[in-house]
């Protein structure tokens, strides 16, 4: 019996630009010496996070690895003074769908971090948040 391949964030977007509500599975959270599953001993579920998903996919004979990103922004707490309460964060469309309806990944994020406060980067994520609700 044949399984049945997984369906991947680039299955889910053909092409264009979308914004959906998600919540993400940081699974490199799963690993006690990565920052983002501090103070969560024997947790084996990792860390999911729920924030907007900004996707951006360009035509098939378009594409580039470079800009074949996805875009995730979500509350969290600063670290240092100058930090902001937003997250963000990005990761490939090869990212495992979990769940449609609502949208649920799990991915390994490929570079991230908190916006600097005051930042135009931080304003348009800090009114991006507010459109749906989160902020």
């Amino acid at each position: 019996m044949k399984m049945k391949k997984k369906k991947t964030l680039g299955d889910y977007i053909s092409s264009g630009e979308h914004e959906f509500l998600a919540f993400i599975k940081d699974n490199s959270s799963l690993h006690f010496s990565n920052r983002s599953n501090y103070h969560t001993h024997g947790n084996d579920l990792g860390t999911t996070h729920f924030g907007v998903l900004v996707c951006n996919r360009e035509l098939e004979n378009k594409r580039s690895e470079e800009n074949d990103k996805a875009k995730f922004f979500y509350k969290d707490k600063p670290i240092y003074d100058k930090d902001s309460d937003i997250s963000f964060r990005d990761f490939s469309y090869n990212a495992e769908v979990i769940s449609e309806v609502p949208l649920s990944l799990s991915t390994s994020f490929h570079s991230g971090r908190h916006l600097d406060k005051g930042s135009k980067e931080f304003r348009e994520a800090r009114n991006l948040l507010k459109k749906y609700g989160i902020y």
